[in-house]
C-alpha cells in the first residue's frame, strides 16, 4: 500500500491548526476568565506573564507549521480544492502581524515586572481584559481554517 506524502502532509497541516485553535480556546475560555476573578491584580499579572510565555512558544511554532504545511500544500496539491489551502495560510499569516502591531504594544508594558507601580491597578486590569478580547482574534482564525482545511480534505476525497 502506497502512503500518499501529500494526504500526511494536509493531516499534519490540519492536525496543527487543530492544535492552534484549541490552544487559544483554552487561554480564551479558561486561563483569562480565571485570571478575571483573582482579586490580587499581581498574581494574575504574574501567572498571565507565566502563560504568555509557554503559550508564545506553542503557539508560535505551531502558527509557522501551519502557515507553511498549508502553503505546501497548496504548491503540491493539484485538487480543485488546492486555492482552500492558500487561503487557509494567508488567514492564518494574518496573526503575524496583528500580533506585532495590536497585541504586542501592551502585552510588552503588561509583562514588565513595574507596570502595576507605572500604570495603576485599574490600567493593568483593564489591558488583561483588553488582551482577552484581542486573542479571540487568534481564535476564531484558528477556527477558521481548521473547518476550511477539513472541509477542503473531506472534499477532496469524495468522487
Amino acid at each position: 500500500m502506497e502512503v500518499d506524502k501529500l494526504d500526511i502532509l494536509k493531516c499534519f497541516a490540519l492536525a496543527a491548526t487543530g492544535l492552534f485553535a484549541g490552544g487559544s480556546i483554552l487561554i480564551n475560555v479558561v486561563i483569562n476568565p480565571a485570571l478575571r476573578k483573582l482579586i490580587d491584580i499581581e498574581i494574575a499579572r504574574r501567572f498571565w506573564k507565566d502563560s504568555f510565555y509557554r503559550a508564545a512558544k506553542w503557539q508560535g511554532g505551531l502558527w509557522t507549521l501551519t502557515t507553511v504545511a498549508g502553503v505546501a500544500v497548496w504548491f503540491l496539491d493539484e485538487s480543485s480544492y488546492r486555492h482552500l489551502w492558500c487561503i487557509g495560510s494567508s488567514v492564518m499569516a494574518t496573526i503575524f502581524p496583528y500580533n506585532m502591531f495590536i497585541m504586542m504594544p501592551d502585552a510588552n508594558r503588561l509583562l514588565n515586572d513595574t507596570v502595576i507601580k507605572e500604570q495603576g491597578v485599574n490600567w493593568v486590569r483593564t489591558k488583561l481584559d483588553a488582551y482577552d478580547k484581542q486573542h479571540m482574534y487568534r481564535t476564531f482564525v484558528g477556527l477558521f481554517v481548521f473547518g476550511l482545511w477539513l472541509y477542503a480534505m473531506t472534499n477532496g476525497c469524495m468522487p
